[in-house]
C-alpha cells in the first residue's frame, strides 16, 4: 500500500488499526508534507512581483513528493527493525537505516524554512494564518521525527550514533525559527 494512493479516511483507518505501519514516522512525514503543501497554497495566492523565488513551487512539489515516499519508506523500515528483533538480520543496521528516514524529514524542513520565514513576510496576506498552521505542521514532524530518531538510535554504540548525535543539535536554531513564524503570525491577529 503506497500512502500516496490512499484516501484520506483510508489512510486514517491504517494509522488506527490494530498493526505497527504506517506508524509516527510516516504520520511526521504525512504532517511535513501539510505543512509544505500549505506554504505551496500561500506561494499560489502571492502575487507580489519578484516577492518569492520562482522555483518555489517546484521545490515545495517536489518536497511534498519526496515526503510521500519517505512515509512509506518508514514503515519499510520499522518492518526490518521488527524482524531484526526476532532475529531475522542485523538489528544495528536495521537501526541506523530506520533512524536516516526521519532524518531525511528534518533535512527537508530545515530546508524548507527560509521560505516559510519569506512567505510569512512577504506572502498574501490574506493566507497569513496558512503559513502559521504551516509552521506548526512543521515544528510537529520535527518533533516527531526527532521522537523516532532517538528510539532508534538508543541502543545503537556511540560510533553508529553520533551521526545522528551531530544533526539532532541544528533542531534546537530550526524550532526556534519556527515557533517565531508562528508567534509572528498570532501578533498580526491582534
Amino acid at each position: 500500500m503506497k500512502i500516496a494512493e490512499t484516501s484520506i479516511a483510508e489512510y486514517l483507518n491504517n494509522v488506527a488499526a490494530k498493526r505497527s505501519t504506517p506508524g509516527g514516522g510516516a504520520v511526521a512525514a504525512i504532517a511535513a508534507a501539510e505543512g509544505l503543501a500549505l506554504m505551496g497554497m500561500v506561494t499560489s495566492f502571492t502575487h507580489k512581483p519578484n516577492a518569492l523565488p520562482e522555483d518555489l513551487p517546484g521545490r515545495i512539489d517536489q518536497s511534498c513528493d519526496t515526503l510521500l515516499q519517505l512515509a512509506d519508506a518508514d514503515a519499510v523500515a520499522f518492518d526490518a527493525v521488527m524482524a531484526a528483533l526476532r532475529g531475522k538480520g542485523d538489528l544495528a543496521a536495521a537501526s541506523i537505516t530506520a533512524a536516516r528516514v526521519p532524518l531525511k524529514v528534518i533535512n527537508i524542513i530545515l530546508d524548507s524554512l527560509d521560505d516559510l520565514e519569506q512567505l510569512a513576510q512577504d506572502g498574501n496576506p490574506n493566507l497569513i494564518t496558512d503559513t502559521g498552521i504551516a509552521a506548526s505542521l512543521l515544528a510537529s514532524a520535527l518533533d516527531a521525527s526527532e521522537l523516532n530518531i532517538l528510539i532508534n538510535i538508543r541502543e545503537l554504540e556511540e560510533a553508529h550514533s553520533a551521526e545522528f548525535t551531530v544533526q539532532l543539535a541544528r533542531l534546537p536554531a530550526a524550532k526556534l525559527r519556527l515557533s517565531t513564524v508562528h508567534q509572528q503570525v498570532r501578533n498580526s491577529l491582534s
